[in-house]
């Protein structure tokens, strides 16, 4: 992750073009990762990624400089946000609602093997409101209050969604060892 100066972040506040340009380029590459793990089709999390960096742009005033990395997640809980939004608006998203489902244990010894470029396609994989429950908790950070405000959905909702997705990434990840303990 990169941390910014406040007088970096000042003179992107004073629509400094070449500090604004320095910042999309050197944020642009995270910021698309973390919008194509909701978005799988790169165009369009690329589309999310512009729209969040000009919502920043225009609301950088707003900023209020903490510490370097203070930057870095404002504007990514930006981009998740117009991530969530673009998913509401195509209805791609769609959750799997079937019996709830006890939470288990992700703790599994083929998941520490996997390759973290094999771990994102798994995740990549899975049916999208799996996968966006799964990333907004498991890899962004946010609680299943926060989940269900955004997604418009419960609570147990939420944790039902992360119980499911935690199911099938333990399946997806013991068939993947299956099948490489067979090749070898």
């Amino acid at each position: 992750m990169n941390t910014f100066t406040e007088e970096f972040i000042q003179q992107c506040k004073q629509q400094n073009r070449s500090a604004q340009k320095q910042l999309f380029e050197t944020l642009f590459a995270p910021l698309l990762r973390t919008a194509n793990r909701y978005v799988s089709d790169v165009s369009e999390a690329e589309d999310c990624v512009m729209k969040g960096f000009l919502k920043a742009f225009v609301n950088i005033e707003t900023f209020n400089y903490t510490s370097e990395q203070s930057f870095y997640f404002w504007i990514r809980r930006i981009v998740i946000n117009e991530t969530l939004m673009f998913l509401r608006q195509r209805h791609n998203f769609h959750l799997n609602l079937e019996d709830e489902l006890t939470e288990q244990s992700t703790h599994n010894s083929a998941l520490q093997k996997l390759a973290a470029d094999d771990l994102n396609r798994l995740i990549l994989g899975l049916p999208q409101g799996y996968r966006t429950v799964f990333c907004l908790y498991v890899v962004d950070g946010y609680d299943h209050r926060e989940i269900a405000q955004q997604l418009g959905i419960s609570e147990t909702t939420s944790r039902t969604q992360l119980a499911k997705a935690r199911q099938k990434l333990r399946t997806l990840i013991e068939k993947q060892e299956n099948e490489h303990t067979q090749l070898g």
